[in-house]
C-alpha cells in the first residue's frame, strides 16, 4: 500500500550564507544505512535479473566510465577509486548559481566522511535554453542587468549535441564579462575558469562539456575530490539498455503509473494547469508516449517517443517520423534490439523523472538533489512505488544562498512596510503624534475627536459621527505635516532603492561572477561547518 503523498515545503534560504540541507547532514549516516539495507532486499525481477544484480552492474559501469572520463583531464587519487559507496549529484553543464555549486562542495565533503566516491552527473540530455548569462552592470545607484553571450544562439538542441558556433565569441567571453562587471567586482572567478574552458574547447567542440570540464578542474584546485561523467555516456551502457528496454516492454503499466503520480502531485500542490510541473504522457490510439527523448546526430532535436505493440513486435516512432520496428517483446531480445538501435545513429535519452529514478534506484547509495529536483522527485517516488512496488532510496536536498559582496544602501521590505504603517497612522490617528506643548492650538480638535469616538453612535448619528472624526483628522494634518513629509521622503527613497537592492542581491547570479577569495572559502566552510556544527 503506497502512503498518500504529502505537500513538501522546500524554500531557498533567504539570506546570504544560509544553507538548506534536508534532512540535516548529521542524519546522513543513518540515511546511508537505510538505503543499503533497503537495496539488499530488492527482489524485483528485472528481465531475468534481480534488481540488486542490475544495480551492481550499473554501479560498476558508472565507476569505470566516471574514472576514465575524469582522468582524461585531471588527476584522481587512487584511494578514491577504491571506495565501495557511490554518492551522486547532477546538473546541466552550464554556469549555474553559487547555491547549485554548493552541492558539489557538500558532495565532496560527504564522500570523504563516509568512505564514498562522489560523482557528478553532467546532465547533457537537457536542452540548451540560452548561451548567455545575466551580469549586473551600472552602479549601486543605477544598476541594471545585461545578458552577455558566450556563443551565438542556434536552434535548441541537447547539451550533448551543442557545438560551439563562434569560438572567437567564446574566447572573449571572460574579458567581456569582467569589463561589464567591473563596477561591482574587479577579480571575478571567470578569469581563472575561462582559460581552462578555452583549452577544453580546443580539444572538444562541445560547449557544455568544455564548461563542465573547466569547472571540475577548478574544483580540484579548491580541494574537491569528485569524479564526473556525462549522462550521454551512461546511456550507452548495458544497464541503461536493460533499464530502458524494461520500461518499453511494460510501457502500458508504466504509462499509467506515471500519469497517476502526476495527477496526485497536482492535487496535493493545488496545480490546475495540466502542463505543471510536467505534462502527462500522451496516448494516440494504439501508441503510448514513453518517458524518453529520441534524436540523431544528424537531426539533434529532441523528439517525443511513442511505442506500440503489434504482432509480437514493439514499434517506436517520433511525432514526425516513420516507426522503428523492434523485433520482439521478449525481454532479453528486446534489450539486444534497443542496444542495436542505439549503436546506430539514434540516441535514446531519459526524461527528468526517469533520469533521477535510474540514478537513485540503480547507481547510488545517496543522491543529492537541489530544491527543484527534490520537489519533482516526489513524482518519481510515486511512480516507483506503483510500477516497481518498491520505495526509492532516500535522497538528500542541498542548496544555499550566496549574494555578491556589495555595500548596498540599506533598504529592506520590512522597513518600507513599517513606514507605510507610520504614514497611515499619521493620516487616521494624527492626535497620537501631536504634543500639547508644541501645538496647543490642536487641543480643541483632539478633544472634539475624542468626544465623538467615545460617543455611542445610534443608527441615525453614525454618518454625523464619521464626518466629525474625519473633519478632526483633516484639521490635525496641519500639525503633523512636517513629520509626514519626512516619512514620505524616506518612503520614496526606500521604494526607489528596494528594487535595486533586490536586483543586486539576487542568488541567481552565476558562480563565476564572484571573487574566488570570497566565494570558495565560504562554500568550503559551509560544507564543513554544516556537518560539524550539528554534531
Amino acid at each position: 500500500m503506497v502512503p498518500p503523498m504529502e505537500y513538501r515545503r522546500l524554500r531557498a534560504p533567504s539570506r546570504h550564507g544560509e544553507i538548506l540541507t534536508d534532512p540535516p547532514l548529521t542524519e546522513v549516516g543513518s540515511l546511508i544505512q537505510h538505503n543499503e539495507s533497503q537495496r539488499s532486499r530488492f527482489a524485483y525481477d528485472f528481465q531475468g535479473y534481480s534488481l540488486s544484480d542490475c544495480a551492481a552492474i550499473a554501479r560498476k559501469e558508472l565507476l569505470d566510465l566516471a574514472i576514465h572520463y575524469t582522468r582524461s583531464y585531471r588527476d584522481i587519487d587512487d584511494a578514491l577509486v577504491k571506495q565501495r559507496r557511490v554518492f551522486l549529484a547532477g546538473h546541466q553543464p552550464e554556469l549555474f548559481h553559487a547555491g547549485v555549486w554548493f552541492k558539489n562542495f557538500v558532495l565532496s565533503q560527504l564522500a570523504k566522511r563516509h568512505q564514498a566516491i562522489g560523482i557528478n552527473l553532467i546532465v547533457d540530455n537537457d536542452r540548451v535554453q540560452t548561451t548567455t548569462i545575466n551580469v549586473p552592470v551600472g552602479s549601486l545607484e543605477e544598476p541594471r542587468i545585461t545578458r552577455i553571450a558566450m556563443d551565438r544562439e542556434q536552434q535548441a538542441c541537447p547539451f550533448e549535441e551543442h557545438r560551439c558556433q563562434d569560438p572567437a565569441l567564446f574566447n572573449s567571453f571572460a574579458t567581456r564579462v569582467t569589463t561589464a562587471l567591473y563596477p561591482f567586482e574587479s577579480d571575478p572567478l571567470i578569469l581563472r575558469l575561462w582559460p581552462r574552458a578555452i583549452t577544453a574547447l580546443s580539444e572538444t567542440p562541445n560547449l557544455g562539456r568544455s564548461i563542465a570540464r573547466a569547472r571540475h578542474q577548478f574544483e580540484e584546485e579548491c580541494g574537491l575530490e569528485t569524479c564526473e561523467v556525462p549522462l550521454g555516456m551512461l546511456c550507452s551502457t548495458w544497464s541503461f539498455y536493460h533499464f530502458a528496454s524494461h520500461l518499453l516492454a511494460h510501457l502500458p503499466r508504466f504509462h499509467e503509473a506515471y500519469n497517476e503520480a502526476l495527477g496526485e502531485y497536482r492535487r496535493v500542490h493545488r496545480l490546475r494547469n495540466t502542463a505543471q510541473p510536467l505534462p502527462d504522457l500522451a496516448s494516440e490510439s494504439e501508441w503510448l508516449e514513453a518517458p524518453f527523448w529520441l534524436w540523431s546526430a544528424g537531426d539533434p532535436i529532441r523528439r517525443r517517443v511513442y511505442v506500440r505493440s503489434q504482432a509480437g513486435h514493439l514499434q517506436l516512432k517520433t511525432a514526425f517520423g516513420e516507426p522503428f520496428i523492434l523485433p520482439t517483446t521478449a525481454d532479453s531480445s528486446l534489450n539486444d534490439a534497443v542496444q542495436c538501435l542505439l549503436n546506430g545513429p539514434w540516441k535514446l535519452r531519459p526524461r527528468a523523472l526517469v533520469t533521477t529514478m535510474y540514478a537513485r534506484l540503480m547507481l547510488s547509495d545517496l543522491f543529492l538533489h537541489g530544491i527543484g529536483g527534490a520537489k519533482y522527485d516526489q513524482i518519481a517516488e510515486r511512480i516507483a512505488g506503483r510500477f516497481f512496488g518498491i520505495e526509492l532510496p532516500k535522497h538528500l536536498t542541498v542548496s544555499a544562498t550566496m549574494q555578491l559582496p556589495l555595500q548596498l544602501p540599506e533598504a529592506r521590505s520590512e522597513q518600507l512596510h513599517h513606514l507605510n504603517q507610520q504614514l497611515r497612522d499619521l493620516q487616521f490617528h494624527p492626535e497620537r503624534h501631536v504634543s500639547d506643548s508644541d501645538h496647543p492650538q490642536a487641543r480643541p480638535w483632539i478633544e472634539s475627536k475624542q468626544e465623538w469616538i467615545q460617543q455611542e453612535s445610534s443608527h441615525g448619528s453614525r454618518l454625523e459621527r464619521h464626518r466629525a472624526i474625519e473633519r478632526a483628522n483633516r484639521a490635525l494634518q496641519h500639525f503633523v505635516a512636517e513629520e509626514q513629509q519626512r516619512l514620505e521622503t524616506r518612503r520614496l527613497r526606500l521604494a526607489d532603492q528596494l528594487p535595486k537592492n533586490q536586483l543586486l542581491s539576487s542568488r541567481e547570479f552565476p558562480f563565476c561572477l564572484y571573487a574566488k577569495d570570497f566565494l570558495v572559502p565560504l562554500l568550503l566552510d559551509l560544507a564543513e561547518d554544516s556537518h560539524c556544527s550539528r554534531q
